[in-house]
C-alpha cells in the first residue's frame, strides 16, 4: 500500500533522527571528558595548551533539516486511473 509505505518510511525517519540526536548527545559528553583530560594533562606546557584551545573550537555551518510535517500529496496523471477504482 502507497499511504503505508510512506508512513513506515517517516516513522523510521524520525526514528533514524532520534537515534542520531542521542548519539550526538553522548559524543558531546565525550568531547567535555576529553577537554577536561587534555587541559589538566597540558596544564604546564603552555604550547600544547594553546594548540589544545584552537582545535577543539572548530567552527562548522549547522545542519538543521527542516522535515515537513506531512508527506507530500502527488495528484495523479491526468487520463490515468486511480487506485483501487475499478
Amino acid at each position: 500500500m502507497v499511504v503505508g509505505g510512506g508512513n513506515d518510511g517517516k516513522a523510521g525517519r524520525v526514528a533514524a533522527v532520534a537515534e542520531l540526536l542521542t548519539v550526538a548527545d553522548e559524543i558531546m559528553n565525550l568531547v567535555r571528558m576529553m577537554d577536561g583530560f587534555n587541559r589538566y594533562r597540558f596544564s604546564r606546557d603552555p604550547a600544547r595548551r594553546t594548540a589544545w584551545k584552537s582545535v577543539k573550537h572548530v567552527v562548522t555551518p549547522s545542519r538543521v533539516v527542516d522535515l515537513p510535517d506531512e508527506e507530500p500529496v502527488h495528484e495523479p496523471e491526468p487520463g490515468g486511473t486511480a487506485e483501487g477504482v475499478a
